[in-house]
C-alpha cells in the first residue's frame, strides 16, 4: 500500500516537472539556431510560424525583429531562383521537373501568390499542350484510318469468308466507330470554345469516317457561322479603316471603306448610317467650293476656281459636273497663257 501511494505521488511529481518544462520558453540562442537551420532549408513558412509563436515580450524580441529584412530577402531570391529554374525545365520540355520544382518550393512558401500563379500558368500551358497533342493523334488516326476503308473493302471482297480477314475487318470497324465518336465530341468541345474551325474539321473527319445527315447539316451551319464570322472580322476592320480616314480628313478614302462594307454586306445598319452622315458632310463641303469656285470665275480668277474645284474634286471624284469645270477651266487657262505668251 505504502509503495502504491509513493509511486502514485512521484507520478504527480514527474507530470508537473513536465508541465514546467513546458512552460519554459524557449532562449533566444536557440531560436536564433533554429531559425539559421530553418533557413539553409528555404522553410520559409515554418520561419513565420517561429517568429509567430514567439512572444512580443521576448528578451530578444527587437533582435528578432532585426532578423525579417534579410529573411526578406533571402525569400525573394528564393522565389526568383524558384521561377527561374522552374521556366528553365519547361523550356528544356523538362515538364515534370518543373512542376516539382514548384510544388517543393510552395511546401517551403504555402502562400506566396506569385508562386501560386507562375505554378497555375504551368499547368494551363501543359494541359494546353496535352490537349493539342491528343488532338493531333485523334485527327492522324482519323486520317489513317480513312486511308484504309478502300484497302479493307477490296480485302473483304477478296476473302469475305477468311477468318484472320474477318478478324482484321472487325477490328478496323470498332476502331472506325470509335473514332467517329471521339471526333464528334471533339467537335462538339470545340464548339463550345468557340473554334468553329476546329469544329468543322472533327465533324468533317467524322462524317467521313461515319456519315450521317445529322453532321452534314452540322457541317453546313459551321461553315454558313465560320464565314459570318470571318466578315464580322473584316467589317470591323474597313470600319475602323474608316474612323481612321475620317479623322485625317481622307473623306473619299473613308467613304470607300464604308462602300466595301455595304458591298459585303448590303444591310450593315452600322455602315449604312455613317455612309449617309458622311455623303451629307462631303455634298455640303462640295457644292460650297462648287459655289465659290463659280463666284471666282465669273470675276475671270480662274486660277482661284481651279483651286477649289480640285479640293472638291479630291473629295467626290466621281462628280461630273466638277471634272467639267475643272477642264474647261484648264483650257480656258491655257489659252489666257497663250496670249500673255503673244503679247
Amino acid at each position: 500500500m505504502r509503495n502504491s501511494i509513493f509511486y502514485f505521488i512521484l507520478l504527480i511529481t514527474l507530470a508537473s516537472l513536465l508541465q514546467s518544462c513546458a512552460l519554459i520558453k524557449t532562449t533566444p540562442t536557440d531560436i536564433n539556431a533554429h531559425i539559421n537551420e530553418l533557413l539553409a532549408e528555404n522553410k520559409f513558412s515554418e520561419i513565420d510560424d517561429v517568429f509567430e509563436s514567439a512572444s512580443e515580450t521576448h528578451p530578444q524580441q527587437k533582435q528578432l525583429a532585426e532578423l525579417k529584412p534579410a529573411i526578406k530577402i533571402k525569400k525573394d531570391e528564393y522565389i526568383n531562383n524558384t521561377i527561374k529554374t522552374a521556366t528553365t525545365q519547361k523550356n528544356n520540355n523538362e515538364w515534370q521537373a518543373a512542376v516539382d520544382t514548384y510544388e517543393n518550393a510552395l511546401q517551403n512558401i504555402r502562400n506566396d501568390a506569385e508562386l501560386k500563379n507562375q505554378f497555375t500558368m504551368l499547368l494551363k500551358e501543359r494541359d494546353l499542350n496535352v490537349l493539342n497533342l491528343r488532338k493531333d493523334l485523334l485527327m492522324k488516326n482519323a486520317n489513317a484510318l480513312i486511308s484504309y476503308k478502300k484497302i479493307y473493302d477490296q480485302l473483304y471482297k477478296l476473302i469475305p469468308e477468311d477468318y484472320s480477314a474477318q478478324f482484321d475487318i472487325s477490328r478496323y470497324e470498332s476502331n472506325r466507330i470509335e473514332t467517329a465518336d471521339q471526333l464528334e465530341k471533339c467537335a462538339e468541345q470545340a464548339i463550345h470554345n468557340k473554334d468553329y474551325n476546329l469544329a468543322k474539321e472533327c465533324y468533317f473527319l467524322s462524317n467521313m469516317l461515319l456519315p450521317t445527315q445529322q453532321k452534314t447539316a452540322r457541317i453546313e451551319r459551321l461553315e454558313s457561322i465560320i464565314k459570318n464570322y470571318s466578315n464580322q472580322k473584316l467589317y470591323s476592320k474597313l470600319l475602323n479603316t474608316y474612323k481612321s480616314e475620317y479623322a485625317q480628313k481622307n473623306y473619299n478614302q473613308a467613304r470607300k471603306s464604308l462602300r466595301k462594307v455595304l458591298k459585303l454586306n448590303p444591310e450593315h445598319a452600322q455602315a449604312k448610317k455613317y455612309l449617309a452622315d458622311l455623303s451629307v458632310e462631303i455634298n455640303t463641303m462640295v457644292n460650297g467650293k462648287l459655289s465659290l469656285g463659280r463666284d471666282f470665275y465669273s470675276k475671270k480668277k480662274v486660277d482661284a476656281a481651279l483651286v477649289l474645284w480640285k479640293q472638291a474634286q479630291k473629295l467626290d471624284p466621281e462628280n461630273e459636273e466638277i471634272n467639267q469645270l475643272i477642264s474647261r477651266a484648264e483650257k480656258v487657262r491655257k489659252k489666257i497663257e497663250t496670249l500673255e505668251n503673244n503679247q
